[in-house]
Formats: C-alpha cells, structure tokens, sequence
C-alpha cells in the first residue's frame, strides 16, 4: 500500500512539473534554453503576416487573421488571413526565406494548396503567396493557380533566377523602406 501512494505522489508530481513547463512562462523560457527555437520561428513567421498586413491596411484592405481548428476538429486553415477591399477578397499566405529560392513542398501544405484552388472558383475570389526574399529586401506575389501551373511543369522551387521567365507571373514588391512595402499595387483583376 504504501509503494502505491509513494507512485501516486511522484506521478502527480510529474504531471504538475510537466504542465508547469508547457503551460507557464517559465516553462517557455525552459524550454527555448533547451532550444526550442521553434517558438523562436514562430514569431519570425508572425513578423512578415504583421508587416504584410499593415500594408495592405494602409492601400484599403479589410484584413482579417485566419486561425486553424483546436487539434480534435483537425481543420486546417488555407492561408494566413484573409483580405478583403471591393470587389477583391483574398487569401494571403505569407512566406519568407533567406535562400535564393523557396522549396514549394516545405513551404507549402497540400491540404493548404487545394484549399486556395477550391477558394478561387468562386468569382471574385483570389489567393496568393508572398514569399520574402529578405537578404534580396523584395516580396515576391505570386497567385496560386500560377504556382500549381508551375508544380504541373515540375517546378521544386521558386528561384530568383526563374523569375523573369515567362512561367512565373508574378509580381515583383520591392522594399521601400526598412520591412515596409508598397502594396499599393497589389488590386487585380478578378
């Protein structure tokens, strides 16, 4: 009996120092000493949806952030969040990479990319990528049913060397500013 109550006693206290660690600030701190660099990435990836939005505010946009489903529900979102301006609603996934180039299967979640293309047969509705070539200091807004053309041809990547060819039909968004873009030129055609 009193092994018993001995195990009781240490499993409930390893569960509260488990929760301590996941769910308490302390706990955070613990854990990107131990390297968890991926909250670290997290809030990289949240810096450009920021910056992007902003922008898009100031050119006229309602923006809106899109949340993904608590993991019982497994729904995923399609994009970062969504913009809308008369007669222009759009899905904007906000990429960004360091590289020369961005890998579109590591950047890209399949479920993500048939959500976009099922998105776009409804009229008026558009999605794009805008993927960040921070060290080249542009966005590069591509639409999505330009990027499957470009899967569909066997494209790995979205390489700055292949952005002047006639495959890639997108725009180029320079940096006028330090992380400010003018999105100003951002309205389409739907």
């Amino acid at each position: 009996m009193g092994v018993y109550i001995l195990i009781t006693r240490l499993a409930t206290g390893f569960i509260a120092l488990i929760e301590m660690i996941f769910y308490t600030k302390i706990g955070y701190k613990y854990l990107f000493k131990m390297g968890g660099n991926i909250i670290a990435k997290k809030k990289k990836g949240t810096e450009f949806e920021g910056i992007a939005k902003k922008d898009l505010i100031k050119v006229g946009y309602l923006v809106g952030r899109l949340h993904d489903a608590p993991p019982p529900y497994g729904v995923k979102k399609p994009a970062d969040f969504y913009a809308y301006k008369y007669p222009h609603f759009i899905y904007v996934e906000c990429k960004e990479t360091i590289k020369t180039l961005w890998n579109i299967k590591a950047g890209l979640r399949d479920s993500q990319l048939e959500k976009m293309l099922d998105a776009v047969n409804f009229y008026g509705v558009k999605a794009f990528i805008l993927i960040w070539f921070k060290k080249h200091k542009f966005i590069y807004c591509i639409e999505i049913t330009n990027l499957k053309e470009l899967i569909d041809k066997g494209y790995k990547s979205v390489n700055i060397k292949n952005l002047t060819n006639d495959d890639f039909r997108g725009k180029i968004i320079h940096e006028i500013e330090n992380k400010t873009f003018d999105l100003s030129n951002f309205e389409m055609e739907v």
